[in-house]
């Protein structure tokens, strides 16, 4: 594997700090979710989504909206619904895995109008719900907003105008408790970090942060710091999964400033690493094969009984695992994490 990649045709320069930075955002999805204090859990959840988002929004190619949804419904939507199913068969045959028969009983018994609707409506707190998959649906709804807004206003001036708009309907959803169906929460409020990661690419933001010495100072220095002091006082948010966020705009204000220092941080590491790059391709796998990743370890070795080394070791060996896992189904079935099919030279 070389630092270039194929993009509608053209061969592209890879990015080596933008695979650093989803490999971090992936290892803060897992280790939270082993179980750790609520200090880290809070300030883990402020940044590992929002760094999803920027990525995102980094790595944005305009295209056409009727392109746009069948492309993003083949990456998206269908890599959702496969592991979905996979999370629902994994989970019977865990809770039964004694009997055929009892794991059959346990399938169907499940397999009702309360999974349905968990399941169409992207309901995280429904039962047999794969919760980390509701980020799929969230970006898919962001990217065809996204689109449509790039087609139809004329400039970033109404961009910046109309994210305002969407930031301020996601607080007023935040301040009567409304949530809406299929993550539109979630995406109101990601595509903020989104729009900031369009803006990075298309104006080289990382490049002036990096190239003023005054700027990296007050960034590496104090950013970090008013990130979980403003993290911890807006504490009972839970960013995106269909909680209520505390106070937002604290939540907001966190996330950006943690997510400058991380851009920032990561810039600076242009060395190509073939764990990190293996990781950072294969996000979407590892998210969506997390949870079931996790019930098994705790149903072999109780997380409960584990200390902080073991599960930071126990978050590396899920990555990499997982990681080698998306590589075979990106080979074989590639539909499943919502890739073409690779050619015999790949």
């Amino acid at each position: 594997m070389n630092n270039k990649y194929l993009e509608n045709g053209n061969v592209t320069k890879r990015e080596i700090w933008v695979d650093y930075l989803k490999a971090i955002a992936i290892f803060l999805v897992i280790f939270p979710h082993l179980g750790v204090n609520d200090k880290f859990f809070i300030t883990s959840m402020i940044i590992n989504i929002p760094l999803f988002f920027f990525c995102s929004g980094y790595l944005y190619k305009q295209i056409e909206i009727k392109k746009a949804f069948k492309k993003y419904f083949y990456r998206l939507i269908i890599p959702y619904i496969c592991f979905n199913i996979f999370e629902f068969v994994f989970e019977s045959l865990l809770e039964h895995h004694e009997s055929a028969s009892a794991f059959l009983h346990n399938l169907i018994s499940n397999f009702d109008i309360t999974y349905l609707i968990t399941f169409f409506t992207v309901d995280v707190h429904g039962t047999h719900f794969n919760m980390m998959t509701w980020y799929l649906i969230a970006l898919f709804v962001v990217l065809i907003l996204f689109t449509t807004l790039k087609q139809y206003l004329k400039n970033d001036k109404q961009l910046v105008a109309t994210m305002l708009i969407l930031v301020a309907l996601a607080y007023l959803l935040n301040m009567f408790e409304l949530q809406i169906p299929w993550e539109i929460n979630g995406a109101l409020v990601g595509i903020a970090f989104f729009f900031v990661g369009y803006l990075f690419k298309k104006y080289k933001l990382h490049e002036f942060m990096s190239s003023n010495n005054i700027l990296n100072f007050i960034i590496l220095i104090t950013f970090p710091l008013v990130s979980v002091i403003l993290a911890l006082k807006g504490n009972k948010f839970s960013w995106f999964v269909g909680g209520i966020y505390g106070n937002i705009l604290l939540s907001y204000a966190s996330s950006f400033l943690l997510l400058f220092f991380m851009i920032l941080v990561t810039y600076t590491l242009q060395n190509r690493n073939k764990l990190i790059y293996l990781i950072s391709v294969n996000t979407l796998t590892i998210m969506g094969l997390g949870v079931s990743a996790i019930k098994l370890s705790d149903k072999t070795m109780k997380l409960s009984s584990l200390n902080t080394v073991d599960k930071i070791v126990l978050t590396a060996l899920i990555l990499i695992i997982l990681a080698i896992v998306g590589e075979l189904l990106t080979r074989y079935v590639p539909i499943i994490v919502g890739r073409k099919k690779l050619k015999e030279s790949d």
